[in-house]
């Protein structure tokens, strides 16, 4: 049977039945109910007041709950086998696969209780939290979707440290009015970044409305169609040096140094105010040369002047300068016998072309029987022949290379073959609709009438020696018929 035993040294055994194993009890001085007993094999039961010693105190049958405090200044939760909680110094940790569940008004910070209503914060309200992420959420069960922000609706702001639900309105007046940078912004005017992170800049000479991007100094320009982008230089002054704007191309040369390589050109043709003809120009860079020039400039009368800054001549509306080490322009077709070039009259209706061929190039003008009338054969070759006057002689920009030909003036037996007006002087400005002689119901010069002359440029004449062949033909049949007569006449006579 079990006994009970006390020892000389004032401890108590408990023995079991068959007198095998014991429990002891060794006390010290107990002088009041929070002092401590030892039990046997580390098992302690006290008044208030227990200390395990950094053992581990098992609290269910199966031994898998417990709580240990074998580290010093920390105690450890173990639940179902898992450690799931930790205490240490101002410190409680959930451990990973643990969480921490708090009803509502169960959380208090200070002295406010935390719930879930609609005026507070949230946390897990409705929804299951995950490891990877912390939910805080309003009743819901998703986080997708998207959220229209209404005046009424609450924002969390950090108020110098303390965390405040303030409505969506007081973001809006500030980020209507107290941010100064967006201030006396108007419609359309795009926002870039400033000379701070911080600072956002609304752009009056950067606007785009949807259709029209404008890049100019008066956003209230007006750009009609199809004009979808606008540049303006807003330099103040009526001068044709002020009045240009442009785009420039530039790339990286030499690792990141920006080197100018093109640009487009737009501007005033004059100095004059009130008065808007204008060019525009396609510039490039030569190779080794440190600057743009302008290669290809579209004037206000439609004149193309290709490699040249200025108009060659007051004539003409396409005007080339060549390269002193290039020709002036080169032609290929795809197909031999096809047309370079083409020309036509203002009715529309081809009058010649330049014909490429394998082996050579022709220079036709319109022949076809079907578009002449009136046709008679020439019978006084001989005689409007002998009224020209063929000359040997140089031109005076040529003076040691000698020709021939004719003084157009003095071609008078085939007029067609000349162009131009004998003492003639070239065009130096023409009538444009701003004249009023162009202006009404009854002008009295066109526009592109030649309004004054230079003093010391000549318009010179032309002569299309080409057109001399038929009269030239005609006479020398003349002359053959009288030869072969004369020959008649000689043989009957010898006969």
């Amino acid at each position: 049977m079990a006994e009970i035993r006390v020892n000389s040294t004032g401890g108590v055994k408990l023995f079991d039945a068959d007198d095998s194993h014991y429990a002891q009890i060794k006390a010290g001085t107990i002088s009041s109910n929070t002092d401590v007993l030892e039990l046997g094999s580390g098992a302690v039961v006290a008044g208030t007041k227990v200390d395990l010693n950094g053992q581990e105190l098992i609290l269910d049958a199966d031994a898998d709950t417990s709580i240990t405090a074998d580290t010093d200044d920390q105690i450890d939760v173990r639940i179902a086998g898992a450690d799931d909680f930790q205490f240490t110094a101002n410190t409680f940790t959930a451990q990973s696969g643990s969480s921490i569940v708090v009803p509502d008004g169960g959380l208090t910070f200070g002295s406010t209780a935390i719930s879930s209503t609609a005026a507070e914060l949230n946390i897990l309200d409705g929804v299951t939290a995950t490891t990877a992420e912390l939910n805080l959420l309003d009743g819901g069960t998703s986080v997708g979707g998207s959220i229209t922000l209404a005046d009424g609706d609450g924002v969390v702001v950090n108020d110098g440290g303390t965390m405040k639900t303030i409505p969506a309105s007081d973001v809006k007046t500030y980020a209507g009015g107290a941010v100064t940078a967006i201030n006396n912004a108007t419609a359309n005017e795009l926002v870039t970044i400033g000379s701070t992170t911080t600072e956002l800049d609304a752009e009056a000479n950067l606007t785009f409305d949807g259709e029209v991007l404008k890049i100019l100094g008066n956003p209230s320009t007006t750009i009609s169609q199809p004009y979808n982008l606008s540049i303006r230089n807003d330099t103040d002054g009526a001068t044709s040096g002020d009045a240009k704007t442009g785009i420039l191309f530039r790339v990286n040369y030499s690792g990141t140094t920006p080197t100018d390589i093109a640009g487009i050109t737009a501007g005033k043709e004059n100095d004059t105010d009130g008065e808007y003809g204008s060019f525009v120009s396609l510039n490039t860079r030569t190779n080794g040369v440190n600057t743009i020039a302008q290669r290809l400039i579209v004037d206000s009368s439609g004149r193309v002047n290709i490699n040249t800054a200025s108009a060659i001549t007051t004539e003409g509306v396409l005007q080339v300068s060549g390269n002193s080490s290039q020709n002036l322009s080169a032609w290929r077709v795809a197909t031999n016998g096809n047309v370079g070039l083409r020309f036509f009259n203002s009715s529309t209706q081809g009058v010649g072309d330049i014909t490429i061929n394998a082996s050579g190039t022709a220079f036709n003008t319109s022949s076809d029987y079907r578009l002449k009338e009136n046709a008679v054969a020439i019978s006084d070759g001989i005689t409007r022949l002998k009224t020209l006057k063929p000359y040997r002689f140089n031109f005076k920009t040529e003076p040691d290379t000698k020709v021939d030909g004719f003084f157009a003036h003095e071609v008078t037996a085939v007029p067609e073959a000349i162009s131009g007006t004998k003492d003639a002087m070239a065009v130096e400005t023409r009538y444009t609709a701003d004249d009023v002689e162009t202006q009404g119901d009854t002008p009295s010069k066109k526009v592109g009438d030649a309004k004054t002359y230079s003093s010391t440029e000549i318009d010179a004449q032309g002569i299309d020696q080409s057109k001399l062949v038929p009269l030239l033909t005609s006479a020398l049949q003349e002359a053959i018929t009288k030869i072969e007569a004369l020959e008649a006449r000689v043989t009957t006579l010898e006969g």
